[in-house]
């Protein structure tokens, strides 16, 4: 088959198949590529590929475009999410108090009739005495019935590192973040 026909069926077969939309990386597979190919007549000076590298960086920096925008557009969903969150601990915390009041309410109300233990059809509810620890001053307790929470200072092995010290454990590693503004 000679090449002007093999030209037309590809034409005429190209359309029918399921054509995928480039990706970022097969953008910058391409430009890396034709960035490679570019050649220079030297007796002209003339530069043969720069149209279509320059196509390819367009398309490469569309692409790279429609990856910040969806990194900005999750970013917003992940900030909604936070705020959710944080408006369900709040309702919570709110239920939690509340719940806590009305034990005290029911506990109060109970005590001042005389009462230990009532049974309805709808609960049983008992007054019993408790024994729990209350701690009246943190101060004064001696450090045999303290615990002592070890957490590591990412700070102060940072500044330590940076004055030439070494820390076993750790080291300084550099991250490369995409920044989108």
């Amino acid at each position: 088959m000679s090449e002007e026909k093999k030209e037309i069926v590809a034409e005429t077969v190209a359309p029918a198949r399921k054509v995928k939309k480039p990706t970022l990386k097969t953008t910058a597979d391409e430009l890396i590529a034709l960035a490679q190919a570019i050649e220079v007549d030297l007796e002209t000076g003339e530069v043969y590929g720069m149209v279509e590298l320059e196509a390819a960086n367009a398309a490469f920096e569309e692409k790279a475009e429609a990856v910040a925008v969806a990194i900005r557009l999750a970013e917003g969903f992940i900030e909604t999410q936070q705020q959710f969150e944080r408006d369900i601990a709040a309702r919570r915390r709110a239920g939690e108090k509340k719940v806590k009041w009305l034990r005290e309410y029911l506990k109060n109300n109970m005590e001042s009739v005389g009462k230990d233990k009532i049974e309805t059809v709808a609960a049983k509810i008992t007054l019993k005495d408790t024994e729990a620890v209350e701690v009246t001053d943190e101060q004064l307790v001696p450090m045999e019935y303290k615990k002592i929470k070890w957490e590591v200072s990412k700070t102060a092995i940072r500044d330590a590192i940076n004055k030439g010290e070494t820390v076993d454990g750790a080291r300084m590693v550099t991250h490369r973040s995409v920044i989108i503004k």
